[in-house]
């Protein structure tokens, strides 16, 4: 199928590319720094909660999911004027392309029946990304989108200083007032992870849990039910067997194989920090006076205000 002109997204720097099915938004030079723009939406439906959160570069990405139905979940994204921008998949896209209003500026909107998408520039030149999977209804979405805001009010960024032995740094993303850590071990991923000013709580286990505390704060925690053996995950990428967690060289780019549990079998810590507004959240396969020791060595950073 013949691609579509490349045309402007709604106006100022960004491009629009539709090529069957396929959606692509980017720039045609890139400006400024490659910061964070550190959006969040600031309402969500009741019962959804933070899985990810992933900022790295010029984007910021949150996931979110309903407690009710692990199906239904919300992404929201913002790309800076220095990133690279974003492509995804959509049915028809062409043909089900709309336009609606968002924030006073011209969106794009597309449904597929499964899957909305809403997409625009904001007046600094940020693109803003808000899409849904599952029972979100358009109302629903468009109300997140009209509550995507820039967050600066964070006075303090947080560190974890101790991992259990033998794990290595696998990914880091940080935005103002949130960030996701990971570490591999066998295979097996370790995060954690932290929010200021949160909208809403983490996605934690319907088990049972153990109440404890942290440095006078309460806290909840969940035993591992990860089998202590290491990953025997398997696969090939380039025609290359990697297992557990080995690194291959793939066109210059780093690959790394690794599992990430769910929560529903892993050893979990959340707790709150009333003082901040800040909570917290370890996941892994690892006991918990492991989770502890790395609760406890959580410090903090002031943030200079601009």
């Amino acid at each position: 199928m013949a691609a579509s002109p490349v045309v402007r997204a709604t106006v100022l720097n960004w491009l629009r590319e539709i090529s069957g099915d396929d959606v692509f938004y980017y720039q045609w030079e890139k400006t400024g720094q490659a910061v964070s723009p550190s959006y969040r939406p600031t309402w969500l439906p009741e019962d959804f909660v933070i899985t990810d959160v992933q900022s790295k570069g010029a984007h910021d990405w949150w996931n979110f999911e309903s407690q009710d139905d692990s199906a239904t979940g919300l992404t929201c994204a913002c790309f800076g004027p220095a990133s690279n921008g974003i492509g995804t998949s959509l049915q028809d896209a062409q043909d089900i392309r709309k336009t609606v209003t968002i924030q006073g500026r011209t969106a794009d909107y597309y449904d597929t029946g499964t899957t909305r998408l809403l997409v625009w520039e904001d007046a600094e030149g940020n693109l803003l990304y808000v899409s849904s999977s599952g029972d979100v209804e358009k109302a629903e979405l468009m109300k997140v989108a009209q509550s995507m805001t820039p967050y600066r009010d964070a006075s303090a960024s947080y560190r974890l200083e101790t991992v259990p032995e033998g794990y290595e740094p696998f990914w880091r993303y940080e935005t103002c007032g949130a960030m996701q850590e990971e570490w591999i071990k066998d295979g097996t991923v370790l995060t954690w992870m932290y929010v200021t000013d949160p909208i809403c709580w983490w996605q934690v286990p319907e088990r049972a849990s153990e109440a404890l505390s942290i440095q006078g704060m309460g806290a909840q925690y969940w035993a591992s039910e990860i089998p202590e053996e290491a990953d025997d995950t398997v696969i090939t990428v380039n025609g290359q067997t990697i297992s557990g967690s080995q690194t291959v060289e793939v066109g210059g780019v780093s690959i790394t194989s690794g599992t990430v549990h769910g929560v529903e079998e892993s050893g979990i810590l959340t707790w709150e920090d009333p003082e901040s507004n800040t909570q917290f959240f370890i996941k892994g396969a690892v006991s918990k006076e492991e989770l502890l020791e790395m609760a406890q060595s959580i410090t903090s950073i002031a943030l200079q205000k601009d």
